[in-house]
């Protein structure tokens, strides 16, 4: 086997997509209003966090102590 062949991984050259310049380009520049990005397309499935109150979370901090 070569010493070559061991201090590099020949995988490394692969490359697993290669972007063209409009991609590049409409990566940086705003999107107009009323259009959305290529991105913008997945629903958002993000869940709203409930507020928690100040007597509730200082009952759930006794409880993990006692634990």
């Amino acid at each position: 086997m070569d010493i070559k062949s061991l201090l590099t991984y020949p995988d490394e050259d692969i490359i697993s997509y290669i972007l063209t310049i409009d991609k590049i380009i409409d990566g940086h520049l705003p999107q107009p209003e009323g259009t959305q990005a290529d991105d913008a397309d997945e629903d958002d499935d993000s869940q709203e966090v409930t507020p928690v109150s100040t007597k509730k979370a200082s009952n759930m901090l006794q409880s993990l102590e006692t634990f």
